[in-house]
């Protein structure tokens, strides 16, 4: 790349919006397949039928750790796709009609420098179309793994598909087999126009896009943080707003590190997790201010927010063992004394709800969470914290949830005391 030139970057961001509905294809049974086969038939991934049974349950109040609300923010939006491990590709619908052609879905990228990013994020009000969170790979490395820069425009004119061509019906919009575009490359085309009277003009954006036209077909998308065949990426640049959200949503990428996995059985890339660097906006501005930072490759990436597991000293195992063993102590004590205290009915029972409570720490990058998971105290869930079950394990709670919240109570109390991070306690019926 020409490093004179600070309007080109080596570097290509997907924009994460807020969830919007009104980009979803109107009257069309969902889930909405990932590609069509050279016959026609639409293909629908299996992690999208969970994905989509899960989405149902969550609306239906069950429980799901990364359901999305109907108007889920962009945050949100952006750590779903952490859990999934992926960048779900689509058919960029608008106003119900899709907008990628061909028989590929795919995913978007914009290569837009640093400045420009910041003017467009201060700029664009509507949310749900742009907004500043993203993920960008080095452009050599989407190249790599099948990302094409877009064409814009056609040397003939713009005509779609009719039902005697034989590009019809092999994907939900296609343009005809005249127009001299292959139909697994139609995804990169975008329609242009400059008439003054039907002006249409994306160049602006310099898009790339990614479709799965290898047939891996191994998740419904760009595998990012997951296992895949596509090579590894030696930094992945993850864009939030504030700066809580960086810290929030590394110690996010820490517990899905130390989990190895989600609950659809996919297996996380470690190393693109380690590889994985945060920053927010409020981070990039104080650069600008302080130093002549203009590119994404200008940043000082190692200063910000990334993981980094750490091997515990036998100092620290020794005083998480001492901990663990005190707390237990503290915990066992206070069950027994609510058991003495607790209403009882004429049976003799607790009048209370059966349920657990468990101890747990939402601070994965620390060298006692580290110690926790090396000595198997500490077990990861769903990239939100890590449940310290051995803490409570064996207390006889007589099964009533306020037992067991006194004594987890106790026990977080006491650990937090002693190991100087924040212990919690989760509890619920059973």
């Amino acid at each position: 790349m020409n490093q004179d030139r600070i309007d080109l970057s080596e570097w290509v961001i997907h924009f994460v919006h807020d969830r919007d509905l009104n980009h979803y294809p109107k009257n069309v049974n969902l889930p909405l397949p990932f590609c069509f086969d050279t016959l026609g038939k639409p293909l629908i991934h299996v992690l999208d039928e969970i994905a989509y049974d899960d989405q149902l349950a969550y609306e239906n109040s069950l429980d799901h750790p990364y359901g999305l609300d109907s108007d889920a923010n962009a945050y949100s939006v952006l750590k779903r796709i952490l859990f999934d491990g992926y960048i779900k590709s689509g058919g960029s619908f608008r106003g119900g009609r899709p907008t990628i052609y061909g028989s590929k879905s795919a995913v978007c990228f914009t290569e837009m420098p640093l400045y420009a990013l910041l003017a467009y994020a201060s700029k664009r009000n509507n949310s749900s179309s742009v907004e500043a969170y993203g993920i960008a790979l080095r452009k050599q490395e989407l190249f790599k793994a099948g990302g094409r820069p877009v064409i814009y425009g056609l040397s003939g004119n713009h005509k779609e598909a009719s039902r005697d061509d034989s590009y019809f019906g092999k994907g939900f919009r296609c343009l005809a087999s005249s127009c001299g575009i292959a139909l697994n490359e139609q995804y990169r085309y975008v329609a242009m126009n400059l008439d003054k009277n039907k002006w249409i003009d994306w160049t602006h954006e310099r898009e790339w896009r990614w479709a799965d036209t290898r047939e891996n077909h191994e998740v419904p998308g760009f595998p990012v943080w997951v296992e895949s065949q596509n090579p590894k990426l030696s930094q992945i640049l993850v864009i939030v707003k504030e700066a809580w959200e960086a810290e929030d949503f590394i110690n996010s990428v820490k517990t899905h590190y130390d989990g190895r996995g989600n609950i659809y059985d996919s297996t996380y890339d470690r190393d693109n997790l380690k590889n994985t660097v945060v920053v927010s906006l409020e981070e990039i501005e104080q650069q600008l201010s302080s130093s002549s930072v203009i590119r994404l490759e200008d940043l000082p990436l190692k200063s910000f927010s990334y993981i980094a597991p750490k091997t515990p000293s036998i100092e620290v195992l020794e005083k998480v063992k001492q901990a663990l063993k005190e707390a237990q102590e503290e915990a066992e004590r206070a069950a027994q004394k609510d058991r003495e205290i607790a209403p009882r009915n004429k049976d003799g029972y607790i009048t209370d709800v059966c349920g657990f409570a468990t101890v747990v720490t939402s601070e994965a990058n620390t060298e006692i969470t580290d110690a926790l998971i090396s000595l198997d105290y500490a077990s990861p869930c769903d990239g939100e914290c890590y449940f310290i079950y051995e803490v409570t394990s064996g207390i006889d709670t007589e099964q009533a949830l306020r037992v067991a919240q006194a004594a987890a109570q106790a026990a977080a109390k006491k650990l937090s005391e002693l190991l100087g991070q924040g212990f919690s306690v989760r509890s619920r019926w059973d």
